[in-house]
C-alpha cells in the first residue's frame, strides 16, 4: 500500500508545477480535529506530541500516528504558530489582542497551502493561538493557485513578482503589521541540482521583502541542500538580517517529503 500511496504522490506531483512538500493525492482526505482549544503553552520546542495530547490526548496521537496527512497539513499553521508564539523572534506588545497582523504566505499553490485552507479547518489552529494577541488575516499568495480559488477571501493567483503587485494592491499593509512566511520555496536547492531557474525566479520577490525589510519566516525542506543553499542567498545575495539562526522546525511534517 506504501509504495502505491507514494507512486501516486510522484504522480500527482509530476504536472508542470513545483512539487512541493504536499504531495497528498485529493482523494486522500484531512481528519477533522476535535473541538477542544489549545493554551498557547501547547506550543513548544517539544513539538507535535504536548499538542497533540491537550487537543485530543492519545486518541489523536494514535490517529496522527495512522495519518500523516494530518501532521503534514497542520504543519503549515503549526510552525508559524511556534515561530510567532515560541521561538524568541518576535516580541509582543503589553497590549495585545487589540491590533491586527497580517500574515503573508508567499509562494502559495493550490495543491498545499490553500488546499488546506479549503478542505479543513487546520489554519484556523493558528487564528485560535493568536487570539490573545491580535487579529489575525492570512492572504495567500502565488503563481500556482488556479483563478477558481479566487472566490475564496485573501487568496490571490499572481504573476509573478508576487509580492510586489500583492504589497502595492494592498497598501495599508507594511513592516508593522505584516510578516511573510514562504513554505519550501526551493531556491537553495541548486545546492544539490546544479539548477538555478527556481532561484531566479524567486530573486525579484525576496529582493522586495529584503528591501523592504518585512519580518520573514523561511521553511525549508531538508537541511542538506536548501537549507545551505537558502542561507547562503540570504547571506550573499540579499543581505538578510537573522533574527533567528536556522534550526530545526519541531512541527515539520511527517511525511518523506518534509
Amino acid at each position: 500500500f506504501r509504495s502505491l500511496l507514494s507512486e501516486e504522490m510522484d504522480a500527482a506531483a509530476d504536472d508542470g508545477r513545483s512539487p512541493g512538500t504536499f504531495r497528498w493525492p485529493a482523494r486522500v482526505h484531512m481528519p477533522q480535529l476535535p473541538s477542544q482549544e489549545v493554551p498557547v503553552t501547547a506550543v513548544t520546542d517539544g513539538g507535535w506530541e504536548p499538542y497533540l495530547r491537550q487537543k485530543g490526548g492519545d486518541a489523536l496521537i494514535a490517529q496522527a500516528k495512522n495519518s500523516a496527512i494530518m501532521l503534514d497539513g497542520l504543519s503549515f499553521p503549526m510552525s508559524m504558530a511556534w515561530i510567532l508564539l515560541k521561538s524568541d523572534a518576535v516580541r509582543w506588545a503589553a497590549e495585545s489582542g487589540m491590533g491586527e497582523l497580517h500574515l503573508v504566505v508567499l509562494g502559495a499553490t493550490s495543491k498545499a497551502e490553500v488546499r488546506v485552507l479549503k478542505d479543513s479547518s487546520y489554519w484556523e489552529e493558528l487564528r485560535k493561538l493568536l487570539a490573545d494577541k491580535c487579529r489575525l488575516h492570512i492572504h495567500f499568495v502565488g503563481p500556482e493557485i488556479d483563478p477558481a480559488s479566487d472566490d475564496l477571501a485573501d487568496v490571490h493567483s499572481l504573476s509573478p513578482p508576487c509580492a510586489k503587485r500583492f504589497f502595492e494592491s494592498k497598501t495599508h499593509l507594511n513592516t508593522r503589521n505584516t510578516v511573510c512566511v514562504v513554505f519550501n520555496g526551493g531556491f537553495g536547492n541548486f545546492v544539490a541540482s546544479g539548477r538555478d531557474d527556481l532561484l531566479w525566479s524567486w530573486l525579484p520577490d525576496l529582493l522586495f521583502v529584503a528591501e523592504a525589510r518585512y519580518f520573514c519566516a523561511f521553511f525549508c525542506a531538508n537541511d542538506y541542500a536548501d537549507l545551505r543553499g537558502e542561507v547562503a542567498v540570504h547571506a550573499s545575495l540579499l543581505g538578510s538580517k537573522f533574527v533567528l539562526a536556522p534550526r530545526r522546525n519541531p512541527f515539520s511534517m511527517a511525511t518523506v517529503y518534509s
